[in-house]
């Protein structure tokens, strides 16, 4: 994206820094976090600051360093309440719902996933989404899991039908049900859940 463009930059960084603190590049998901801080000093812009704290959050979670990532993410979702942002300030509650429960906070965790899910439903939001929000996502079978770490290594349906001596069709249906369990709608965006979970 062109360097004029700062908003849609910053949403790049945004995601590039998540989903690399997801795959562990935790030096990757800092180098975008620093581009993302440029964007927010050189805009000044309240909706930036709480985007930038939630990366922040994301990547010092995966760091091992709970308490940081967790003062990070009560302030974003504070900055996108204030913004009048609802959607943005619920998946901040969820990333801290996270970590809260990483600190064996649960009371606090579930306080943050209702929170969530409230808002979520409020704004119509997928029933997949609410599922993810309040934790009753599915659980994945051995079989799921398998084709999801096939998928993980870039192989198509086609190829992993190959591989466990499947029908394409009968892939795309486990891909489809991992995409719906794990509430997530793209196949990429997956992989970096479960591997965020420690599922992979």
């Amino acid at each position: 994206m062109p360097e004029s463009d700062r908003t849609q930059r910053a949403h790049g960084f945004e995601l590039l820094a998540g989903s690399r603190a997801a795959l562990g590049d935790i030096a990757g998901a800092r180098a975008a976090v620093a581009e993302l801080a440029g964007v927010a000093e050189a805009v000044h812009s309240e909706p930036l600051r709480a985007a930038l704290a939630v990366a922040s959050g994301v990547v010092e979670a995966q760091s091992g360093q709970p308490e940081s990532a967790r003062a990070l993410l009560e302030d974003a979702a504070d900055h996108y309440e204030r913004c009048g942002m609802p959607c943005e300030a619920a998946h901040a509650r969820l990333d801290l719902a996270r970590v809260l429960r990483s600190l064996a906070q649960d009371k606090a965790a579930r306080r943050e996933e209702r929170q969530a899910a409230h808002t979520l439903q409020r704004l119509g939001a997928a029933r997949t989404v609410l599922a993810r929000a309040t934790g009753q996502s599915g659980e994945l079978s051995a079989r799921e899991l398998e084709v999801l770490s096939l998928v993980a290594k870039g192989l198509s349906d086609r190829e992993i039908a190959q591989r466990l001596a499947l029908s394409p069709h009968t892939v795309h249906r486990h891909v489809s049900n991992i995409l719906v369990r794990l509430g997530e709608s793209s196949r990429t965006v997956a992989v970096a859940h479960a591997t965020h979970q420690g599922l992979l």
